[in-house]
This record gives C-alpha cells, structure tokens and sequence, in this order.
C-alpha cells in the first residue's frame, strides 16, 4: 500500500516572462498560497544577472559537448551551472548575484558551515521572504488578492443560485411523479374491445 503527501513551495519567483505575469499563473499561486515575485528585467544595475544568461548556457553546453559529454542529459547540467553562475563574485567585488537576490551575504557551499547554522538564517524561510521582499510588488500582490476574492465570492454566489434551481427542480419532478403514480393507480384496467390511443414516437 502506497499513501504520501503532496505540498506546494511556499514561494515561487520567476523573470518577466508574460507566462508569468498571467491571470491563470497568478490565480493558481494565489488558491494554493503560494506567494509569487518576480525579477526585474535585465539591467546594469544588477550585473545583468537577474534575467536567464543564454550565452553563458551555450558557452557551457559546448564546452560539455566537446569533453564528450551526451547533450541529451543537458537538463542535468543547469542545477550546478545555476549555482556556479549566481555564487560567482562579480569581478573585483566580494558579492555575487546570490547575495543580490537575498540581500544578504549567502553562506557558500564550499564554505564550511558550523552546526548551529543548519537552523540559522540560511534555511530560514522568514529571512528568505524578507531578503527578497523588494521584488514583490505590494499593490500588484494586494490588486490580485482582491480580484481573486471578488471572483470565488461570485462564483459562490452562482453555485449557491444553482443548487437552490436543482433543488427546486428535484421537488417538482418528485411531485409530477407522485401525480402519475396516483393516476396510474386510479385508472382501470383495459377491457376487450376498449377503443385506445397508442403513442409511438417518430423515428
């Protein structure tokens, strides 16, 4: 016998893609309570690492190619080319665009961390949340909220108006068959000879 649990991420931040920023994407997030930032477009002031590096993904699947490697195992390459690329300095700085993200100074994974750090800051979703609360866009998250509530509470309203048609509409379906019930009892039985009207519909 198999029994699990599914959970959903607790936050999700994405780039600009339109994808994104969709009415269905934001809905979805907003039912499961999944908060939802987004980057900003790629600018200078963030190095430019904010939005996906094509170039660099290239530069790196030829450069695994040509080691021999199989290019159809490449979705196995991002997750240690995404922690090189945003755990990488910025050159002549001792930030890199990890550090940007959290807006705080992130532990690295060759750095030896102590023991106590393991239920620290680092894995702390509260100081996630806040490292990144300049990517949310409080009047964005508050419009959506409000829209999501104004449309479940309509919907309401019409699941309750069609439960109350269907409920009507069971009582007089059972009193029409009472009726027939009563007037099948009532009717006497054919003798022979009775002159009948038989309907057979049209096919």
């Amino acid at each position: 016998e198999l029994s699990g649990t599914v959970g959903y991420p607790r936050l999700i931040v994405t780039d600009s893609h339109s994808s994104f920023k969709a009415p269905g994407f934001r809905r979805w997030a907003l039912m499961r309570a999944i908060k939802t930032a987004s980057l900003p477009p790629n600018s200078k002031a963030y190095g430019g690492w904010y939005e996906r590096c094509h170039l660099s993904i290239k530069q790196l699947f030829t450069t695994r190619v040509g080691q021999g490697l199989n290019f159809d195992h490449w979705p196995c390459w991002l997750p240690s080319a995404n922690l090189i690329y945003n755990c990488t300095n910025f050159a002549g700085l001792d930030i890199c665009p990890a550090d940007l993200f959290y807006s705080y100074r992130i532990a690295r994974p060759w750095e030896t961390r102590r023991n106590e750090s393991i239920d620290g800051d680092d894995n702390n979703m509260e100081a996630i949340s806040a490292g990144i609360e300049h990517l949310i866009d409080a009047p964005e998250e508050s419009l959506i909220s409000d829209m999501f509530k104004k449309q479940m509470d309509e919907r309401q309203l019409k699941y309750r108006a069609y439960a109350e048609f269907w409920e009507a509409m069971k009582d007089i379906q059972q009193e029409m068959l009472h009726k027939r019930r009563a007037y099948r009892r009532s009717t006497e039985p054919f003798a022979v000879g009775d002159e009948v009207l038989v309907f057979r519909p049209y096919s």
